[in-house]
């Protein structure tokens, strides 16, 4: 991304000074805390949770100008102190930042929205989706985009074989249409989806051929078993690439402030979160992928990801499935097709309740829901408290907030998973850093950054890549003698048109910080180095960091000519 904002400027001065200061090839040991108003927070017992609440009138109208004191939050049942409070309402009038150009060979991750505007984040999944009704959740969109309200910043993803980013965050309409216009449906996992349909066009054949040899069908349990392996598979498949990819568009819109609003068109919601998924028995497979969904679901709320199912099949009409045969099979296959219905609308409300979002199924002109959703999300109040209960043990805690008006709705996540404060190794570094470098992954804003990457020139003969990174995002430990300690990896990532690796290179950074070297990187930003040798080409750098204290990644990509008469011989 070539634009900067306020945060960018900052940016940019740090880099002005990291990039003088940056000499040794091998990597710069440097650190940095998180801060606010120049004072530096560090990783401590005490934790804040933030909870958005969307508060409506019984007309269904957002209730504005309530105060702190109009509210009362529990957890587990008990009250906690409210230590901030925001109110974020939409203004009439919409302005916009202004963009400054960053200077030439920088880079960064960042791309502010407008102000107070939440963001809005459209996930077109069609991985679970069957091919007949992605082209109508579509069109739905497309009508969406075509009369979407002013002022609204909306980035368009679509989750298939990866999450692919179509469009980042813009309030151009055409832009948006544009996008997803030029999506084309290879239906790649048509082999993940098996429909009732093709459920019973397999036993109509096993008839058939059953009669050919002069057998006697398969039992109906016994097809069923079959059918029910098959399809176990493709759940779990598609279970795993769901939770990888939604872990990964909360990195990519982490660093954006305040609430964003997901909403997810899809056939399928193949998992849920929250306890009630823990308990339901009808939801056997769910510890199959407890570890993944507790960290999924607490990278949502750390994002504050409010999401908005929308089941795309809409409207069931008269009693769902109907056979033409009248024998026992058609009881299973009816049976089969409630259960998959009924385990669907059940996940998609433990997402929305989860998140603070809002469930729509069985409901027929999608765009409305989707301008519905946008229109819920876009006013909203904003809690902070810091638990009472400091103990981390992984298990669901209950949040309830409660309003002092007369005929109030709220709606807010319904709690989050305590868990402890993630803290990675080199090999667990290695793995999530490297997931969030492949190519079709979005950019993480897990860590704001800028990079200046200079091709090479001269007697240099490597890439040089010079990294500024924000100290609002990194974490810091207390260490003896009052040193501030962290420890951050780096990774540069280049790949040809065909997205084939052409040169990687990684450094770790383990730092030790005296106070007076504290206080200049607070000043100055977090620096590091890395140089990347590549042979004559056209590439695609992504260059990306993790900070093992937190886990927060960060990633930009930028563009790279090496010419001949300067590449490595």
């Amino acid at each position: 991304m070539r634009s900067a904002t306020p945060l960018c400027a900052i940016l940019i001065r740090i880099c002005g000074t990291i990039f003088a200061q940056t000499s040794t090839p091998g990597g710069t040991t440097s650190s940095s805390p998180n801060y606010s108003d120049s004072q530096a927070t560090f990783r401590v017992t005490t934790r804040m949770v933030l909870v958005d609440a969307v508060v409506t009138g019984k007309k269904g109208d957002f209730i504005r100008k309530l105060a702190s004191s109009d509210f009362e939050i529990l957890e587990d049942g008990k009250a906690q102190r409210i230590t901030a409070f925001a109110e974020h309402a939409e203004s009439k009038a919409t302005q916009r930042e202004d963009v400054t150009p960053l200077p030439p060979h920088h880079f960064t991750n960042f791309s502010a929205p407008a102000p107070d505007h939440p963001i809005t984040i459209i996930l077109l999944d069609m991985l679970n989706t069957v091919i007949l009704e992605r082209d109508y959740a579509r069109q739905q969109m497309l009508k969406f985009l075509a009369s979407m309200p002013p002022g609204q910043p909306i980035a368009l993803f679509v989750m298939s074989k990866d999450l692919k980013m179509l469009q980042g965050f813009t309030q151009s309409s055409d832009a948006l249409i544009n996008a997803a216009k030029s999506l084309r449906d290879k239906n790649e996992h048509v082999h993940l989806n098996t429909t009732e349909g093709e459920v019973e066009q397999a036993e109509e054949i096993d008839h058939e051929l059953a009669a050919m040899a002069g057998r006697s069908p398969a039992s109906a349990v016994s097809l069923a078993q079959a059918l029910q392996s098959e399809q176990d598979f493709q759940v779990d498949v598609r279970v795993r690439a769901t939770l990888r990819a939604l872990q990964a568009l909360s990195q990519a819109v982490a660093g954006y402030a305040g609430r964003k609003n997901l909403i997810w068109l899809s056939g399928e919601f193949p998992i849920g979160f929250g306890p009630e998924s823990e308990r339901n028995s009808r939801l056997p497979n769910y510890l199959l992928y407890q570890d993944e969904i507790h960290q999924t679901s607490g990278l949502l709320s750390s994002s504050q990801i409010a999401v908005y199912p929308i089941d795309v099949r809409g409207l069931e009409i008269g009693g769902g499935f109907s056979s033409s045969r009248g024998d026992g099979q058609s009881e299973i296959q009816r049976g089969r097709e409630v259960n998959s219905r009924w385990s669907t609308e059940f996940t998609m409300d433990e997402i929305a309740r989860d998140t603070g979002g809002e469930a729509f199924y069985n409901q027929n002109n999608l765009s409305k829901l989707m301008q519905r959703s946008l229109d819920e999300g876009t006013n909203y109040y904003t809690l902070a408290y810091s638990p009472q209960n400091s103990n981390w043990n992984g298990k669901y805690r209950t949040i309830e907030v409660k309003v002092k008006v007369g005929g109030a709705k709220i709606r807010h996540r319904n709690g989050y998973y305590g868990l402890p404060s993630p803290t990675s190794d080199r090999t667990t570094a290695g793995h999530l850093l490297a997931a969030a470098m492949q190519p079709t992954v979005p950019e993480g804003t897990g860590i704001m950054m800028m990079v200046k990457v200079l091709p090479p020139e001269g007697e240099r003969k490597t890439a040089s890549i010079d990294f500024a990174l924000s100290p609002d995002d990194l974490v810091f430990e207390e260490g003896s003698d009052h040193h501030k300690n962290t420890k951050l990896d780096f990774m540069a990532v280049a790949v040809d048109k065909n997205l084939q690796e052409a040169g990687v290179v990684a450094d770790t950074v383990d730092a030790t910080l005296r106070a007076e070297a504290f206080q200049q990187v607070l000043k100055t930003g977090f620096p590091a180095h890395l140089e990347l040798e590549l042979k004559p080409g056209k590439y695609v750098l992504r260059l990306g960091t993790i900070d093992r204290n937190s886990e927060r990644i960060g990633t930009v990509d930028v563009p790279l000519d090496v010419p001949i008469e300067t590449a490595k011989k």
